[in-house]
């Protein structure tokens, strides 16, 4: 008797349960409401009213009787015949206005192709951020429904989208900088501020948005941080050994080396003879001659002197003409490489002179650019045809392959001449991209876009003449404005005409150097995927399906 009694009073006043004050909706579990019930909204909250599916009613804070005198919307039509009208038949949702905090994780993310070691690793996150309901009536209706578990049907449409944006996200960053650096997390206040910027524009008419990100940590597979750290280790035992080697080809290096090791072997002779009373010299078949190469008599103090000199210094770069240096990039140490392929090196990586640093080989000091005269000489003369935006991707992604390619063919090209190291240089950049398979092809290919930029290629030996290489290829001189690719001589392939080249991305790999027709027959495999291209000059990412050139070729396909 007390329990139902309990239970009538209860019935007769609506206020979401304690257990329920951390759900963001709540369903009241009753549809069958008393009439003149009272009804509480708290201040963080708004509650509606729904009949068969459609929304008839919202009410904002405050205690309100269940009554359809005080409540117009009500009306006739939700009093229930079978209760003697002393019930509405409806269903209610309370939903709260606050930020709501959400977790995810940790859960897989994915597979990404490392640049530094080529392995496939893969990844997993985990994240915790805020939500907050800006349209309680569209979030229930375009949204999560009205089914028992909103919350569930919830949790699954953030867990989904997040793990989606987040895996477009990291896959553009993995592009250009290796996994390791992206596991270390230095990017995961620019990609929580990423994320919040896209779901602004997506969950636009979903009635929820995402307000803050609180934390959000990336995660090697300990298989994966496994490899990576073992092929770090072995790459930074052949860095030490190349660093040794260059060392050791240092003139007078190995001359001190051997002399060391001739005043160490004459002290042990000496600490032989005196423990057997043996006269200095004596032994090892009557004595031992150390003057010279090991040939000859005693030591001279000539010799001795130097067996201990120390080591003389590394020289300072001076600039010297024919000098090449050693290039510290964002992969590592390049080279060595002579001034004209440090500048466009340097170019290629959107590299400037006050952060390019060199060294000569066998060097231990590295040092400015900008500070060593031929090559701040090469670097002033080359950025200075390149604007500091010019060809730059769009902001928050690290320069491409292609871009870089792109970008120094540019500047090479500024003085219509092509030097042998400038061919070397972007031969290998065009393997890089993706131009070309091999060193040979890439020399092939950059040959022939310097002829159709009207570009001489001079050999340095003969700097007077265009090299023997060009008229192999049949590179012709430069062309007349008037006709900026000219005709092949006799036997030389054609200019080639390529168009625009795209970077195409689906949000799970990322592809350089594809044509118009191959990016529409990626859009027309799978039209309702995710289709982003960027080509150099471009300010953004594009749709690929809203670009002239890929529409053209998509309407062409069957």
């Amino acid at each position: 008797m007390f329990g139902f009694l309990k239970k009538a009073v209860s019935d007769l006043y609506l206020a979401r349960p304690d257990s329920a004050g951390a759900q963001l909706v709540y369903r009241w579990p009753d549809q069958s409401i008393p009439n003149m019930a009272k009804l509480t909204v708290r201040a963080d909250e708004c509650v509606l009213f729904f009949k068969q599916g459609t929304l008839v009613g919202k009410l904002e804070a405050g205690v309100h009787p269940i009554d359809s005198k005080n409540l117009p919307f009500l009306g006739d039509i939700f009093v229930s015949p079978l209760t003697n009208d002393n019930h509405f038949l409806t269903e209610l949702f309370f939903v709260r206005k606050t930020e709501h905090p959400y977790s995810l994780g940790p859960v897989k993310l994915g597979s990404f192709q490392d640049i530094s070691s080529r392995m496939m690793v893969t990844m997993g996150y985990s994240a915790s951020f805020t939500v907050r309901v800006t349209s309680a009536e569209q979030l229930l209706t375009r949204l999560v429904g009205m089914s028992a578990d909103v919350m569930g049907e919830l949790g699954n449409f953030l867990e989904s989208r997040m793990r989606s944006m987040l895996q477009q996200a990291v896959g553009r960053i993995a592009a250009s900088e290796p996994v390791l650096q992206i596991a270390s997390n230095q990017y995961s206040e620019e990609l929580g501020q990423a994320l919040i910027e896209r779901t602004r524009t997506e969950f636009a008419n979903d009635g929820i948005e995402v307000t803050r990100f609180l934390s959000l940590d990336l995660q090697l597979d300990p298989s994966s941080a496994a490899e990576l750290r073992s092929y770090g280790g072995k790459l930074a035992d052949l860095s030490v050994q190349r660093e040794q080697a260059d060392v050791g080809n240092q003139a007078g290096f190995a001359t001190y080396n051997l002399v060391k090791g001739q005043a160490e072997l004459m002290r042990g002779v000496a600490q032989g003879a005196a423990t057997h009373g043996l006269p200095i010299g004596a032994g090892l078949g009557g004595g031992i001659g150390l003057s010279g190469p090991m040939l000859g008599g005693g030591m001279s103090s000539q010799s001795m002197q130097t067996a201990h000199r120390p080591t003389p210094p590394a020289p300072r770069l001076g600039g010297a003409s024919g000098m090449k240096y050693y290039l510290r990039g964002p992969g590592g140490v390049e080279g060595p490489y002579p001034p004209r392929q440090i500048a466009l090196r340097a170019v290629s990586l959107h590299l400037q002179p006050d952060s390019v640093f060199i060294r000569l080989p066998g060097g231990t000091d590295w040092e400015l650019a900008c500070d060593v005269p031929d090559v701040a000489q090469e670097l002033e003369k080359r950025l200075a045809k390149i604007g500091p935006s010019s060809g730059n991707p769009p902001s928050g992604s690290l320069a491409s392959p292609s871009d870089g390619f792109e970008r120094a063919l540019t500047v090479a090209a500024g003085d219509k001449i092509f030097t042998t190291d400038e061919v070397d240089l972007l031969a290998i950049l065009a393997c890089s991209a993706n131009l070309a398979k091999d060193a040979a092809e890439g020399r092939q290919y950059v040959l022939i876009r310097a002829r159709a930029l009207g570009c001489e290629v001079q050999d340095l030996a003969t700097p007077a003449a265009t090299a023997t290489l060009a008229r192999d290829h049949a590179v012709s001189g430069p062309a007349s404005p008037s006709a900026p690719q000219a005709t092949p001589s006799a036997g030389g392939p054609p200019p080639l005409r390529l168009g625009v080249v795209y970077t195409y991305d689906n949000g799970a790999q990322r592809i350089e150097g594809l044509s118009a027709k191959a990016v529409a027959t990626r859009l027309k495999g799978a039209p309702d995927g995710v289709h982003m291209v960027w080509w150099t000059g471009a300010a953004d990412w594009t749709a690929a399906d809203e670009v002239d050139g890929i529409k053209a070729e998509l309407a062409k396909l069957p």
